[in-house]
């Protein structure tokens, strides 16, 4: 016979009392059920066809020699043991100085769309560009208040078509320049009102 316990939930045993299936693991059940739905997630039982062409982008698929880990990244895929270098030294540019390739309390770090490295010296009062194995490439800027010089650097970007983006900290500006470290532009002023 069936009868429902008292939490609502019919359960059917010989006894008329109740079931293996118990009411908490119904509850369970359901729960999960319900929280897959919520987030998006297909039941145990059901999948999609399509559920291969969700992931295109995401993780790769497609089968790995044995003990192999494939991180995908926009410049390809890394493997397992360069995956593992996390946290330990990979690459060191320059030292104290005001010499090529080295820096005075250096203020930014940004990677240029061709994975050049840009850094903003900010007490040498320059951006120094290196190649993505750290070979010095080319600087530019230099001390003062005209256009493309700098007084204190205090961050630097690279936007998606190679623009420099520079905050010059004294100067109370944001200095833009070509990818060749020609002065483009600046905008803002010493203030607290909007754009200064």
């Amino acid at each position: 016979s069936s009868l429902l316990n008292r939490t609502g939930v019919s359960s059917t045993g010989s006894s008329g009392v109740g079931s293996s299936y118990s009411s908490s693991s119904r509850a369970s059940a359901l729960a999960k059920s319900r929280s897959s739905h919520l987030l998006g997630l297909p039941k145990d039982s059901e999948t999609s066809e399509d559920d291969s062409s969700k992931n295109a982008d995401a993780t790769p698929t497609f089968p790995a020699p044995a003990g192999t880990l494939v991180v995908p990244t926009t410049i390809g895929s890394i493997h397992r043991s360069q995956y593992l270098k996390k946290q330990h030294l990979l690459l060191q540019i320059g030292s104290r100085g005001s010499e090529p390739g080295n820096f005075t309390w250096p203020r930014g770090v940004a990677v240029g769309p061709d994975n050049s490295i840009v850094v903003a010296d900010s007490s040498n009062h320059r951006v120094q560009i290196f190649d993505q194995n750290a070979r010095y490439i080319k600087e530019f800027g230099s001390y003062g208040s005209g256009q493309g010089e700098f007084d204190c650097l205090a961050g630097v970007a690279v936007n998606r078509i190679g623009q420099y983006i520079i905050a010059d900290r004294y100067n109370h500006r944001i200095q833009v320049f070509d990818p060749s470290g020609m002065f483009l532009r600046s905008f803002g002023s010493q203030g607290s009102g909007d754009g200064r």
